[in-house]
């Protein structure tokens, strides 16, 4: 009788710990629950929430787990099963968990809610919708629903889609904060500065003046090239329960201080978002195997002998345009100019020649000597599969149009882009090596195989060597069509370069495309970590920025200078 008095006052203790997300005090009280009844179903559960609020997510799955084996039928148990598997990742998982949730429940709103995450993160926008819909079916003013329906939404790139969501969760209750916070981030992110300006005032209505309200506000101010304002703002604040924005406020501060010169204070700062950046990393992704994508080629490409005629008879008459370059070589910015012409259109950063190279690679078990004899029905196969890849992500195909697949890293990947398409036009940007790896390193990227090289210059450095080591064997190895355009010509010469440009796309001049930044600015979202600087003037600080870091890369400079020399950067 006493124990049960002691259990029922110790969970009223629970709850006010829980009304106060006092987290760490109701983990001691549940745990002294269980040291009076181990099996106790409620404190099991709780305690397993309570692991997910903290973040120990193996520890949540412990206490849920036994909560599911003494009753397997407690549907709010495998729902919060389902959301751990969804933060760590692990999304097949988090599936099989939510749909029995529905098989206990085929209406809990929370499990469809959840799922609709779940198929938006492995890539079936359809079943996203359906289920979080499903949701708002049972419950129309399901808020949770509205603010997951943007972020898939957000996810998929239908920005204006996801903007009515957010809006809708903040109609229904202006309080819900996660709401208010993807507002700003995607007006932000898509360089919508008036509404982003009008969100923190709507935010700081009902709310003070947070921590994120005030990272949203600096990067207004660093849009409007007040620094020093942006570094004193984001000196006097941390954002501890969210990596992502710590990642984003410390990135940002770094760029102010290096706006300011003061680069060992920016050069810190980078070095702390990409330490985080680590952290941060999925356990999945690994930087050997993109170095390992590069190597083999180098292994195969030159031992080749020179192709002048590949073996492929089929013909196109469309001949595909690939902007190529290793990253932060200026491929943004040209990207913004050439969408200008009225006769161009650049799809940019999708995997369609990754899907491409993955269907080579099947049909040759891997071999590169095997890609030289597949039959044409397989070429023809690939290309159409390619195009319709590529053109899905384009409102209607105007055959007048020059379509340029950008992505600079398919540089990798030229071998078998030529194998498919060997009358195929490539733009290959470069930029002084220093500056290519300096600021790779200071990018806040979100994190791949290949991007995770990035993280420090050593490995940067390393990257840009073996990358432009396989150009050059392409370059020996194969003839054919491509135009290299320098970053820095393109800032000091900027009509004579793209007027050259355009000649090799073979389309006239047009005065549009000294209107890139109106273009930059219609723009619902620009899929770079240089989304913010192309709405800007050309300006000639980005270039040479390498050496006010110069003694940063005394380490690496041996590995670059061969580059250096090679691209005429003496």
């Amino acid at each position: 009788m006493d124990e049960s008095l002691d259990i029922k006052t110790i969970f009223e203790i629970v709850e006010e710990n829980l009304a106060r997300q006092n987290f760490i005090l109701a983990e001691d009280n549940l745990k002294k629950i269980l040291s009076i009844d181990e099996n106790n179903l409620k404190a099991l559960f709780l305690l397993g929430s309570v692991f997910i609020q903290t973040g120990k997510f193996e520890s949540s799955i412990k206490y849920l787990d036994k909560v599911i084996k003494i009753d397997p039928n407690i549907a709010n148990a495998q729902n919060n099963l389902g959301i751990v598997y969804i933060k760590l990742k692990k999304f097949e998982t988090a599936k099989k968990f939510l749909n029995k949730v529905l098989d206990i429940n085929p209406n809990h709103l929370d499990a469809f809610n959840s799922l609709g995450i779940v198929y938006a993160e492995m890539g079936d926008l359809n079943e996203a919708l359906l289920n979080v819909k499903k949701a708002l079916e049972l419950n129309p003013n399901f808020v949770s629903a509205h603010n997951n329906l943007g972020l898939i939404y957000k996810k998929f790139e239908h920005f204006h889609d996801a903007e009515t969501s957010f809006k809708k969760a903040l109609e229904l209750n202006p309080k819900f904060m996660e709401s208010h916070y993807n507002l700003m981030e995607l007006y932000e992110k898509g360089n919508q500065n008036d509404k982003l300006e009008k969100a923190i005032i709507n935010f700081e209505k009902i709310f003070k003046s947070n921590s994120i309200s005030l990272l949203y506000k600096s990067h207004i101010l660093f849009k409007k090239d007040l620094f020093l304002d942006v570094i004193k703002n984001l000196k006097s604040f941390s954002i501890k329960n969210d990596i992502n924005l710590e990642i984003d406020r410390v990135n940002l501060l770094a760029k102010s201080y290096d706006k300011v010169d003061n680069t060992d204070e920016a050069f810190l700062c980078f070095e702390k978002a990409n330490i985080l950046n680590l952290n941060l990393k999925n356990i999945e992704i690994d930087k050997d195997k993109f170095l390992n994508e590069i190597k083999v080629r180098i292994d195969y490409f030159k031992d080749l002998a020179r192709v002048e005629n590949l073996p492929n008879q089929l013909e196109s008459d469309y001949k595909p345009v690939f902007m190529i370059g290793f990253p932060r070589s200026g491929t943004t910015l040209l990207d913004t100019i050439l969408r200008s012409h009225p006769m161009i259109d650049v799809i940019e950063e999708k995997s369609s020649v990754k899907k491409l190279v993955n269907s080579l690679s099947n049909l040759s078990n891997k071999s590169f000597e095997k890609i030289k004899v597949i039959n044409e029905e397989n070429i023809k196969e690939i290309r159409t599969t390619y195009f319709e890849d590529l053109f899905s992500y384009i409102n209607q195909e105007d055959k007048q149009k020059i379509y340029i697949d950008k992505l600079p890293l398919n540089i990798v990947y030229i071998g078998e882009i030529l194998r498919i398409f060997p009358h195929a036009k490539f733009i290959i940007s470069l930029r002084h090596p220093c500056d290519c790896v300096l600021s790779c390193f200071m990018q806040n990227f979100k994190l791949n195989n290949s991007m995770s090289n990035f993280l420090n210059l050593k490995d940067t450095a390393v990257t840009y060597d073996l990358i432009m080591s396989l150009l050059k064997i392409y370059k020996i190895k194969f003839n054919f069509n491509f135009f290299e355009i320098k970053y820095e010509k393109l800032i000091s010469n900027f009509n004579d370069e793209i007027k050259n440009l355009l000649d090799f796309l073979e389309l006239p001049w047009d005065n549009s495309v000294l209107e890139y930044q109106k273009t930059a600015n219609k723009r619902d979202r620009i899929f770079t970590p240089s989304y913010d600087q192309v709405i800007k003037p050309l300006y000639s600080k980005s270039a040479g920025r390498w050496i006010k870091y110069k003694n940063k890369l005394s380490n690496i400079y041996p590995i670059l200078e061969p580059w250096i020399k090679e691209f005429n950067y003496e």
